[in-house]
């Protein structure tokens, strides 16, 4: 990049900051302008407005990153990925890895033992289809969902 070009684009974007603190000084917008005045500025033109000012509100952030953290340029931050890590991601769903439940391949995994419906406590307290052992007076509860069948013993008295 040229030095000429750098000048160039630091006075837009001075001039970029200054509207944007204009605007929110309130010094812009004529109010002797009714609705029929607005309507004539050409819809393109309120996009580069609105692309303009959004660029402005980015580099007020930036330069109040730089304030804040003391840094003098942002060029680290270019390098740093952004994102999360799936590795350390588990499925709410099935309780496997490396991806969320949004996006799980195991759709016959559906049964979430939600305990307002009504068979949930049917089958949690009430089931009396269990096998009994004798001896140590435990119930095995039997069920199709994967959260019965890891409560695999429940007491019973």
């Amino acid at each position: 990049m040229s030095i000429n070009v750098a000048k160039q684009q630091m006075s837009f974007l001075a001039s970029i900051l200054e509207s944007y603190e204009s605007l929110v000084a309130g010094r812009i917008g004529n109010p002797e302008l009714t609705k029929e005045d607005y309507d004539q500025i050409d819809p393109e033109e309120m996009e580069l407005i609105d692309i303009r000012w959004c660029l402005a509100s980015g580099i007020r952030r930036a330069q109040r990153f730089m304030e804040i953290t003391g840094r003098q340029e942002l060029g680290g931050l270019l390098s740093i990925k952004l994102g999360f890590d799936k590795s350390i991601v588990t499925c709410f769903r099935c309780k496997q890895k490396d991806y969320f439940k949004r996006e799980c391949i195991n759709r016959e995994v559906d049964d979430h033992g939600n305990p307002f419906r009504d068979d949930y406590y049917k089958k949690a307290i009430y089931n009396k289809t269990g096998e009994h052992t004798s001896g140590d007076s435990l119930k095995r509860i039997t069920g199709s969902s994967s959260k019965e069948k890891s409560q695999a013993l429940v007491s019973a008295k």
